[in-house]
């Protein structure tokens, strides 16, 4: 017997490496299946164009030969026959114009189709890429509130904290599901906004929708202090009640991590025409021209990533006043000189 490799080891490695070769291309197609398909068939149209062109042109040559032939032999008089050869010609060049017309506007089209088609991609891979950071964010985010209520509730069944710092303790257990709430509504917010749902624009009073934002948060967030500075008599605006909360209650909570909160923040109230605006303004961190860029960017938490939150505030409060009609703007005097959020909205016609 030879010394050789054994051949049952050869196989063995021969199989595994077909194997492995094998996941790798199914993988790759899993992966790249939408641009595959977009390659094959925009390289079967463009044969398909290119061959119907070719015929389309050979034919109508063979045509009119076949008729210049067919008069050639009938029309004996010469002045006749360069009559009708000329009136030939020129049916010719008008199918054959009408020809390189037809491809032409083909072509534009599917040039068109491919154009559309790239960018509903690209959407729909945006789209993908951003909800799986926010997966990937929402698991970040939910370890720590979540670990610190079980430790918590273990702590209060154990009995291990002391009775006098069980106030102190719930307060901070119910502040990590205050935590918790306000990301899931920011979430479920962003996935409405994402999936282009419509919003019910109605006409409501904004005064009457800021007592209650700010009385559900003086019950949350007993240390927050907001500074008033409303119009007299009702403003009436166009708005879906929920989309104005999550709106609002985003940029609270931005001032609230961001704008030194013990300074308190600013509610204020611009009539410009046919436009309600509602300025919230803090004296915190503020940002530069270069982050005023990025401030609206999903998962953006500027130079401060560190603190709390799931990065999709501003975005999301952006696209909803977008969706309401109106807007949302960001401005700044400079770092360590704080900001304001401009909410502008529709005023509702009387």
């Amino acid at each position: 017997m030879g010394s050789g490799v054994p051949f049952s080891l050869v196989m063995s490695l021969s199989q595994r490496v077909s194997y492995s070769a094998t996941n790798r291309i199914r993988r790759f197609m899993a992966r790249h299946v939408e641009h595959i398909v977009f390659a094959v068939t925009m390289f079967t149209l463009a044969v398909l164009v290119g061959w119907w062109y070719v015929l389309a042109r050979r034919l109508s040559g063979d045509y009119f030969n076949l008729v210049r032939a067919e008069l050639t032999t009938r029309i004996q008089d010469p002045a006749r026959l360069a009559e009708e050869l000329r009136l030939l010609d020129g049916r010719l060049e008008r199918r054959l114009f009408m020809i390189q017309g037809e491809g032409s506007l083909f072509v534009c089209l599917v040039l068109v189709s491919v154009v559309v088609l790239f960018v509903v991609a690209r959407d729909k891979r945006q789209a993908k890429d951003r909800m799986e950071r926010v997966l990937q964010f929402t698991t970040h985010e939910l370890k720590t509130p979540i670990a610190g209520v079980r430790a918590l509730l273990q702590s209060l069944a154990l009995g291990s904290i002391p009775q006098p710092d069980v106030p102190r303790f719930l307060a901070q257990g119910v502040s990590e599901c205050n935590r918790l709430e306000h990301m899931a509504e920011a979430i479920l917010a962003f996935q409405r906004a994402s999936s282009r749902a419509h919003t019910r624009l109605e006409a409501h009073d904004a005064h009457a929708l800021i007592d209650v934002i700010l009385q559900h948060r003086a019950r949350t967030f007993t240390s927050e202090v907001v500074h008033r500075e409303l119009l007299d008599g009702e403003q009436r605006v166009m708005v879906d009640p929920d989309a104005f909360r999550v709106i609002v209650e985003n940029l609270l909570d931005n001032a609230r991590k961001y704008g030194a909160s013990d300074k308190g923040v600013t509610l204020r109230e611009v009539r410009d025409g046919a436009e309600y605006q509602l300025v919230v303004s803090d004296r915190g961190l503020g940002f530069d021209a270069a982050q005023k860029k990025r401030v609206f960017e999903p998962f953006s938490r500027g130079e401060h990533g560190a603190t709390p939150g799931s990065g999709l505030g501003l975005f999301l409060s952006q696209r909803l006043a977008r969706e309401l009609g109106g807007d949302l703007t960001a401005d700044s005097a400079g770092p360590g000189k704080g900001a304001s959020f401009t909410v502008t909205l529709k005023r509702a016609v009387s």
